[in-house]
């Protein structure tokens, strides 16, 4: 990638509040049943449009890694506390290293850091699993293999 693209991609900061705002979310609300509503339909399908240059596997193989975290804290509320903080920190790591490789965009990349360090709890790693449910259903078809 040239100098040139680095400086616009980087200067191109794209608001990810979303992401927090939907995992602080309080769903057995009204209000906070309307505001995942809302960012599930309105938010998630404008941050979607940023995502070319990333490889659908990619996105799939992520979800997949949140995933095995959240089965495994299912199993065990205790397993998230000495085990799922540590791979939530990996998966940050991971998608450093996936941009690297030019197998996702930066795009990506600052939305699955912002999603790993936002998930605190074992309920915030749920509502996590459900956004990027979302967005997976929204990509599907609109990204490369």
């Amino acid at each position: 990638m040239r100098q040139k693209d680095r400086k616009q991609e980087q200067q191109q900061k794209i608001d990810l509040g979303f992401v927090e705002e939907f995992i602080r979310l309080n769903l057995s609300t009204e209000d906070g049943a309307k505001t995942a509503r809302s960012i599930i339909q309105d938010k998630l399908p404008k941050f979607i449009s940023n995502l070319q240059g990333t490889k659908f596997t990619q996105v799939r193989k992520h979800y997949n890694y949140l995933l095995t975290i959240y089965l495994q804290t299912k199993k065990s509320n205790n397993y998230f506390y000495t085990q799922g903080q540590l791979k939530l920190g990996m998966g940050k790591v991971f998608a450093v290293y996936d941009k690297n490789r030019g197998h996702i965009n930066e795009a990506f990349k600052e939305f699955l850091i912002k999603l790993y360090t936002s998930i605190k709890t074992p309920q915030e790693l749920e509502k996590g699993k459900v956004l990027f449910e979302a967005l997976i259903g929204y990509t599907k078809g609109k990204l490369k293999d």
